[in-house]
């Protein structure tokens, strides 16, 4: 397209200009690489500009934001959830199944109001992902990244956040764990908005 485009002087803009002021198209009987990069800038121009034009030319972008009914709904789903999460903690003496960013919201919840402690990696929490790693890696037969694994060691970057997710866990734990014990009604610190 760019070499059409070039042909139709769709392209003279952009092309470097000769010293008689006009669009230099010339290949001089050599179809070599600096034609071909001079051609396909040029077009990679024209491209940009068209869609710069394009863009300037739609409306302004709406607010995409949740309403706030909505937003207000969704906390209070949430918390919600939470609550219901804690009493089935108090019921059964572990947490309910529930997901990664579940986990995330409700450690959230209870440490806005002070009821969860301050979330620590130890190194027991990456010896523990290191050690997943290592067996998944093996039952994959990816040897290299064994390898490369046991000489970064637990300070790997990659276990980093299976490490903090693993943290944060206990740490909720630990919360409902001190909320069962000292008797804390989970209602008198999460209300519904």
């Amino acid at each position: 397209m760019a070499f059409e485009m070039s042909l139709t002087g769709e392209l003279d803009e952009y092309l470097p200009k000769g010293r008689d002021g006009q669009a230099d198209r010339g290949h001089y009987q050599q179809f070599n690489a600096e034609y071909v990069c001079k051609i396909l800038n040029a077009y990679k121009y024209r491209r940009a500009a068209v869609l710069k034009k394009a863009m300037d030319a739609m409306p302004p972008e709406l607010e995409s934001e949740i309403e706030s009914v909505d937003k207000t709904k969704l906390r209070n789903e949430t918390k919600r959830d939470c609550i219901q999460a804690f009493e089935y903690f108090k019921e059964n003496g572990r947490l309910p199944g529930i997901s990664a960013i579940a986990e995330m919201l409700y450690y959230q919840l209870l440490a806005d109001a002070g009821l969860a402690p301050k979330i620590a990696v130890t190194i027991d929490e990456q010896k523990a992902i290191y050690y997943r790693m290592i067996n998944l890696y093996a039952r994959k037969g990816m040897v290299s990244d064994i390898r490369r694994l046991e000489q970064a060691g637990t300070d790997a970057p990659e276990l980093q956040h299976g490490a903090f997710t693993m943290a944060r866990r206990k740490a909720l734990t630990a919360a409902f764990d001190k909320m069962v014990a000292d008797g804390i009604e989970i209602t008198d610190y999460i209300k519904f908005e």
